[in-house]
């Protein structure tokens, strides 16, 4: 009697061995993370329009400009237009030069591409990706579009002219256009913002 009882449990143990546990039958799912789609993708795209007045005085020269992005702290992080013809006029562009000067002394500056001779009156479009000037793609969030103007004096003017103009813009997953007034230098600002899912 006593080794049929102990058959019995022993071919009990054996069959829960081989059952297992629920959680072995049926294993827990995992949740499937789901792509984010940011200002890192290529595809974003931030387009500054503007305008170059042509200047009342014929004999003005043509002003110096600085087009450039800021991030929501205030720092430079990418300059799309640097255009002046002698290098030792370049701290009339104040805000430009406060930030961006230290770059001038390194011989990996990042400003040979965007740089050039001052433009005659005309339409100028300027297109940032979303990338600083190491080409380091950038996080969504609020930036803002600089765009700074500087015009020697000439034979009629003891004093030349300066103007900046400052506006912030939301780059993350809406679209958004800006119109922006002109000033002395400038007749009219564009800013559109398409978001990356409406890009192709």
């Amino acid at each position: 009697m006593i080794w049929l009882i102990a058959e019995l449990i022993a071919i009990m143990l054996l069959g829960m061995t081989l059952i297992g546990s629920s959680a072995d039958l049926y294993p827990a799912k995992v949740p499937q993370v789901l792509p984010y789609v940011s200002i890192r993708s290529s595809n974003m795209q931030l387009l500054i329009s503007m305008e170059l007045n042509i200047p009342s005085d014929g004999w003005a020269k043509r002003p110096y400009i600085a087009v450039w992005i800021e991030d929501g702290n205030g720092m430079a992080v990418r300059t799309l237009a640097l255009w002046y013809s002698n290098p030792r006029w370049l701290p009339e562009l104040k805000a430009w030069y406060r930030t961006n000067s230290r770059y001038l002394k390194n011989d990996k500056s990042p400003f040979p591409s965007v740089t050039g001779a001052t433009r005659p009156p005309g339409r100028y479009t300027f297109k940032w990706d979303g990338k600083d000037n190491n080409e380091r793609s950038l996080v969504p969030g609020k930036y803002v579009v600089c765009i700074e103007t500087a015009r020697e004096h000439n034979m009629f003017q003891a004093k030349g002219t300066y103007t900046i103009i400052r506006e912030k813009i939301s780059c993350g997953e809406n679209s958004e256009k800006i119109d922006l007034p002109g000033n002395a230098e400038i007749k009219t600002v564009t800013l559109t913002y398409t978001c990356p899912h409406e890009t192709h």
